[in-house]
Parts: structure tokens; C-alpha cells; sequence
């Protein structure tokens, strides 16, 4: 936690602060440590030889003695906010967060304008969790030094830790105003920023901490996850590569780039390095996974089938392995190995609504209706905002021309879902259709045609429609268009022969 980081400065500054007693060891120790105790027997009340011999117990390890010559040095000085910071400090390394926090305030009420007095006392209160009295102490000593960070630190984080994340900002946007060469600062304002969503601004914190501290790690790589969440992709890059160049050890960056170069549409670079992670870590799954992913986004069924065999030499099988398998067997038209595959990672105990679609299309591509039905339900009832499994079941029905005003429901659902989807509203239109609503399905028809009007499916649907209602001409000029998209469909081709043309447009 950046607080005990702080709390173990300051105590360091504090201890390293009196240069009185060199700092030797052994025998040599032992004689610096003789003067001084012979000035402590020499004069009760002399405190500056009780201070003395306190710094030199507190050197060696012994708290209880240190406490004790401190104790008699204030007793010689009253009033000195010096002995009572000292007592305090014992207090607050052993853990004794009461007796420190008295000692600090007897500190800050011996002198009213000490730094050190306030901050130590904030930090003796927020370890006991006495929120408003750690703040208050906190703020003080930022009155007394605005510019002093390790008040601005330990302010912070009792705010973070209570939630006051917006008070926690102010805090930090004060320091760096206070002090803008802070990289800490700029940095832990940076991490604020995130949490409140504010993105902009976390990218320029990150920014200037990375600046002012130029081997610094972690803001540059916080500066890519931040470009990440604004889809800042080359910007994304730029900040992990530049990352990499401090700490080149850091797996998760590899898979950060990977994924961008992949959404990129950047395969080759994104397959090198997933690559590398493989070699990183050749019994992870996950590489294996992400690599296949890539190879199915990128149309290269082959290359995720020959990644999926490797993992299952290197790391065994797994369902999640059948899974992706099935996908890559469904792109190569290996229906029955897809079906296979996928009811085997079934078999594993793999449930999934994306599982139970796909498993549903490979049967519905093999004529598989009811085992299709089935799937498709499984899906639903799995993940109820799934809207391609909505349309991909209503369309099923209507196509084959059943249980038409149950498809009409459940492509609504869809359209619930994505109500300007060009392939779901064509579903509608089709259901329409087969139920004999040819105005209500025309109206639907154009509206798929003008959001999607590259696809072959739509404009032959269209042209049914028109054919329906009489319009042969228009019903012609559909069915060309879904010819030029689909020039293999032998089915439009005739409809045009029966129309009277050749499929070239010509009578």
C-alpha cells in the first residue's frame, strides 16, 4: 500500500534526521556511547545528553532504554516538541497507535506550527480508523507545508479508503498545483482519475509522472490500459511498447498487444505476439485460446485447427479445446466433426449459452430440427438477452413454416434487444411473409434492405414479396441484386427464368 510506504519514510526521515552520534558498530559503538552516559550521570538535567544516549539506544535496537532517556530529556525540557515527537515515534513503531497519538498532540501543542507533529498525528489516527481527526490532522500539517507530499499521501489515501474519492482529487490537484515536479503524486491522481471515470485526465497524470520520472514503469503502463478504455488503440501501443522498453518481463503487456494488434485487424503482428507469450509460457491454455481466437476472427479455420492440436500435445485436452475446435470444424463445412466436438466439450461439463447456440446452428445445418429447437431454448433460458438465439430460433420456425406467430414473438424479443439489426428485422419481414402478411412484411422487407442492402438473402426475400403482391418488376429487380451478391444461388436464377429473364437482366 502506498500508505505504509509513507509511513515507513517518514519514519526514516525522522529517525535519520539528528546527525549527533556517528553511526559505528562494535567496540567503536560502545565508546561513542560512553560520553554520553557519563554526561547523563554528570547532570540529571541535562536533556541534551539524555536526547543523545536515546538515539544511540534507539540505534541498537533498544526501544524501551531510547524511550526512557527521551522521556527524561523532556522531563529536563518541558515544553520541547522535539522529545515528545521522539516518544511518539517509538509508540507508533510498536504498534501502540494511542499513546503515540498523545504524544503527537502534546508535540503539536508544544509548537503549533510543526509539520512533523500534525502528519505523525494524522497517521497515529487513521491507524487507529479515527477518520475525521486523521483528516483534520492531515490538513493541518498541509497548512503548515502545502507542499509536502507526505501529508497529501496519507490525506489521500484516508479519503480513498472512506470513499471520498472526489475529496480525495481535491487533495492531490492542491499538491501537484502545490508541487507539479511530484511524479507520486501526478501518478496517484492518475489512479483517482480512473476510478472516477475521468479518463482524459488520467491519461495527462500519467503523462506527467512519466515525465518527471522517466524509467518509471507503471505510468506508462497504466497510460496504455487507460488509451485501452478509451479505444485509443494506436495510442494504446505506443504507451505499452514504450513501457516494455523499462520492463520487458511484464506477460500481461504481450497479451495487451496481441489483443489490440488483433482488433486492429494487424493478424501478423498479433500472431507474433501471442507467439512469443507461447514461448513465454508454453502450458498456458489461454495463449492457445487467444491465438486460435485470432485465427477464427481472421477467417483461418486451418491455422486454428493446427493451434488447437498443438495445445492438446502440450497441454492436454480441455473442453474449452473441443469448443473452438467445433467453430473451426463449422467454418471448414465439417459439420459432423463440429457437432462431435462440440457435444464432446458438452460432455465435459462445458455450459455455455454461446456452447448451446452454436451446438444449435451445427444441428440445424444438419437437418437436426428438434435437436436444434432444443439447444436454442437451452440458450435462452441460459442467457435471456441473447437476441441472436431469439432470431436464429423464430427464423427457423419460419422458415419451415411452423409455429409462425411463436417466431414472430421471439424475433420481437430480438428486436427488443437490437431494434436496428438488418438481419433481425429481415427475419421479421420473412415471418410476415410465410404467414401471408405480405403488407406487413413488405414494410419490413425495405426497412432490412436499407440498413443491409448487400446482403443476397434480403433482397431475394424482397423480391418474393413483391412477386406476392403482384409487383413482377420490382420482384425482377430484387432477385437481380441478390444474384450479383450470390452469383452461385441457383435457386434465384430460376426465379428470374420464370420471370422471363436470363439472370443477366435480359428477356
Amino acid at each position: 500500500m502506498i500508505y505504509a510506504r509513507v509511513i515507513a519514510a517518514a519514519l526514516l526521515a525522522l529517525s535519520c534526521g539528528c546527525r549527533v552520534v556517528p553511526r559505528e558498530t562494535g567496540a567503536g559503538r560502545e565508546e561513542a556511547a560512553a560520553p554520553a552516559r557519563e554526561s547523563a550521570r554528570a547532570g540529571p538535567g541535562d536533556e541534551y545528553a539524555h536526547y543523545c544516549l536515546g538515539l544511540i539506544y534507539e540505534k541498537k535496537g533498544m526501544p524501551e532504554k531510547a524511550a526512557a532517556e527521551y522521556g527524561l530529556a523532556r522531563d529536563a525540557a518541558p515544553g520541547s516538541a522535539l522529545f515528545d515527537l521522539k516518544l511518539g515515534l517509538l509508540c507508533l513503531q510498536e504498534g501502540r497507535y494511542a499513546d503515540a497519538a498523545r504524544e503527537f498532540e502534546a508535540a503539536a501543542k508544544d509548537d503549533p506550527g510543526l509539520f512533523d507533529a500534525f502528519f505523525y498525528l494524522g497517521m497515529a489516527f487513521s491507524k487507529q480508523d479515527k477518520v475525521e481527526p486523521a483528516v483534520e490532522a492531515f490538513k493541518r500539517a498541509l497548512e503548515i507545508e502545502p507542499g509536502r507530499e507526505l501529508a497529501a499521501l496519507g490525506l489521500a489515501e484516508v479519503l480513498v479508503g472512506e470513499k471520498r474519492l472526489d475529496d480525495a482529487v481535491d487533495v492531490y490537484e492542491s499538491a501537484v498545483e502545490a508541487n507539479p515536479e511530484n511524479s507520486l503524486v501526478w501518478y496517484n491522481l492518475g489512479l483517482l482519475y480512473v476510478n472516477g471515470d475521468m479518463l482524459e485526465d488520467a491519461a495527462v497524470a500519467f503523462i506527467k509522472a512519466g515525465a518527471l520520472k522517466p524509467r518509471w514503469f507503471e505510468p506508462r503502463y497504466r497510460l496504455g490500459q487507460v488509451y485501452e478504455l478509451m479505444d485509443r488503440r494506436e495510442e494504446a501501443i505506443d504507451a505499452y511498447s514504450d513501457a516494455l522498453k523499462i520492463n520487458p518481463l511484464k506477460i500481461d503487456i504481450y497479451r495487451s498487444l496481441a489483443d489490440l494488434f488483433r482488433k486492429l485487424g494487424r493478424t501478423g503482428e498479433a500472431e507474433s505476439k501471442y507467439r512469443l507469450l507461447l514461448e513465454i509460457n508454453p502450458s498456458d491454455q489461454n495463449n492457445y485460446l487467444a491465438l486460435t481466437h485470432l485465427h477464427i476472427m481472421a477467417k483461418e479455420p486451418e491455422k486454428a485447427v493446427e493451434v488447437l492440436r498443438e495445445c492438446r500435445e502440450k497441454v492436454g485436452d480441455s473442453p474449452e479445446v473441443d469448443f473452438y475446435l467445433g467453430i473451426a470444424y463449422g467454418m471448414l463445412d465439417r459439420n459432423d466433426d463440429a457437432i462431435a466436438s462440440y457435444e464432446k466439450a458438452s460432455g465435459k461439463g462445458l455450459a455455455s449459452d454461446i456452447l448451446s447456440f452454436h451446438l444449435g446452428a451445427a444441428y440445424e445445418q444438419a437437418g437436426r430440427f428438434d435437436d436444434a429447437v432444443e439447444q436454442f431454448r437451452e440458450a435462452i433460458s441460459a442467457n435471456p438477452g441473447m437476441a441472436d438465439a431469439y432470431n436464429y430460433l423464430g427464423y427457423m420456425y419460419a422458415e419451415k413454416g411452423v409455429n409462425l406467430d411463436e417466431a414472430i414473438e421471439l424475433i420481437g424479443e430480438a428486436l427488443k434487444i437490437e431494434p436496428d439489426n438488418g438481419a433481425y428485422i429481415d427475419s421479421l419481414g420473412w415471418a410476415y411473409f410465410q404467414k401471408g402478411m405480405v403488407d406487413e412484411a413488405l414494410a419490413e422487407l425495405e426497412k432490412a434492405a436499407g440498413l443491409m442492402g448487400d446482403d443476397p438473402t434480403i433482397r431475394e426475400h424482397l423480391g418474393d414479396a413483391y412477386r406476392r403482391k403482384g409487383m413482377l418488376g420490382r420482384a425482377a429487380e430484387e432477385w437481380r441484386k441478390a444474384l450479383e451478391l450470390d452469383p452461385d444461388n441457383e435457386e434465384i436464377r430460376e426465379k428470374l427464368s420464370a420471370a422471363g429473364e436470363d439472370g443477366a437482366g435480359s428477356r
